[in-house]
């Protein structure tokens, strides 16, 4: 057995009492020194594309070693086995010269990492049984797939893992991992809308900023001739790693192979916000925040089956596969509906109560907190809309009919049909309405 002990010029033991932690910058990690390497070099020099470690080596009676020793090194997701502790990453160092118990390499650049990832198999449409599919990132490691079938809400109804096998024997799967070929089978019947089957694997890649992106926490382990230095020492991310930790989980998952960055909830740019789905892009203020939404509606004539806004949210519908109908006065009133299709937005404020105009139909968009910037407007169309001094109105979405208004300019003339990703825009004092069905919209200060 070995022991390590950590030798430190003054100026790194400056600038370590000045972090108290880990730094992961780019593809560069400054290290404690009390726990097992360090960044050599002045920290205003180029960044390093591989994490130096060096140290001071002893044998079991405390003398120091001098001679070429074989280095190997893994990571870990804690710091002993167990308790679903991890391998993240692998790298053979090779043989390294030490003199007096001193010695140095540099590792992070050859090594393989182990990346978990989740991708979307299929999605239910009430017709397509089987489902087949290639992963991303071939070869899947082995034992590592598990294939699960879940509801609009994201539970589970059927789970298959290439160690346990299927809990349910109408859903059968399959992965081959050479290929990362996936058939999934649901022979009890065709997922509904809003099901999703999706698997979840490892892959290795190159280098250890995979294994470091992918996980927050991660524990060292150096061996030495196969003997490893005890106990593992922990790699703790500064303040703003663990910011940017948190926003990848809840709001972003990055490709650490590629860099494709995947955004969950929404983009903010400056004072003008674009949230934006394949199918739509809808201009709104500064200091949104929200979740995406998807529903289906069952078919059911009761109240807890249809679909009510939230307090203090707005939903902001982006596409639909039928007409949205609004319930005024407890009735669903066909005066009051507005097409929301892959061109238009659909806007309802808090306290909404809406269905599908067919029952097994749906709706996917944003349902975001309510901003005093912005009142969203829903009317049918019986009733005429004066818009407020000061404000603007952007109408969003209408299933047809022609709007129509009157301002201090133009009297009961036509407005463009807001289709094809086009909105229309009324000034302050205009009186709008529609001569055959609603609409919806949202005021701006002008």
């Amino acid at each position: 057995m070995y022991s390590i002990n950590i030798k430190l010029d003054s100026y790194i033991k400056q600038v370590i009492s000045t972090l108290n932690s880990f730094l992961i910058m780019k593809n560069s990690i400054v290290c404690i020194p009390l726990l097992v390497a360090c960044l050599l070099g002045s920290l205003s020099a180029a960044i390093p594309q591989l994490i130096n470690y060096q140290g001071l080596l002893l044998d079991d009676n405390g003398t120091k070693v001098t001679g070429i020793k074989a280095i190997t090194l893994k990571v870990f997701t804690g710091a002993t086995d167990g308790n679903g502790t991890k391998e993240i990453y692998d790298e053979n160092v090779g043989n390294v010269s030490i003199t007096d118990g001193l010695y140095a390499f540099n590792f992070g650049g050859t090594g393989l990492s182990v990346i978990t990832t989740t991708e979307t198999v299929g999605s239910g449409d009430g017709s397509q049984q089987i489902y087949n599919y290639t992963v991303l990132h071939p070869p899947v490691l082995a034992d590592s797939a598990t294939i699960v079938k879940s509801d609009v809400n994201a539970s589970a109804l059927a789970t298959w893992s290439q160690t346990g096998g299927s809990d349910d024997p109408s859903f059968i799967s399959s992965v081959v991992n050479s290929s990362g070929a996936v058939s999934v089978t649901n022979a009890s019947g065709a997922p509904a809308p809003g099901e999703e089957v999706k698997i979840t694997y490892d892959y290795n890649s190159v280098g250890i900023m995979g294994a470091l992106a992918s996980n927050p926490n991660a524990w060292l382990e150096v061996s030495v001739d196969g003997s490893p230095l005890l106990p593992r020492q922990r790699l703790v991310a500064v303040p703003f790693a663990n910011v940017a930790g948190t926003i990848q989980g809840e709001n972003l998952s990055v490709d650490p192979v590629s860099g494709i960055v995947k955004i969950k909830k929404g983009i903010q740019i400056g004072d003008g916000i674009t949230i934006k789905n394949t199918s739509s892009s809808l201009p709104l203020p500064q200091g949104f925040e929200g979740e995406d939404v998807f529903w289906v509606w069952n078919g059911n004539a009761n109240p807890s089956d249809y679909y009510t806004v939230p307090a203090g949210k707005t939903l902001y519908i982006t596409s639909t596969s039928n007409i949205i109908l609004l319930q005024l006065g407890g009735t669903f009133s066909t005066s009051y509906r507005t097409a929301t299709s892959t061109s238009t937005t659909g806007i309802y404020p808090s306290g909404s109560v809406i269905r599908t105009y067919s029952a097994n139909n749906s709706f996917c968009g944003f349902l975001m907190n309510n901003n005093s910037s912005i009142t969203p407007i829903a009317m049918p169309y019986t009733a005429a809309y004066t818009v407020p001094a000061g404000k603007k109105l952007i109408v969003t979405s209408h299933s047809g009919g022609t709007m129509i208004f009157s301002d201090d300019t133009y009297s009961g003339l036509s407005a463009p049909d807001p289709s094809y990703g086009r909105t229309i825009t009324f000034k302050s004092g205009t009186i709008v309405n529609n001569n055959s069905y609603g609409w919806t919209g949202y005021l701006k200060d002008e």
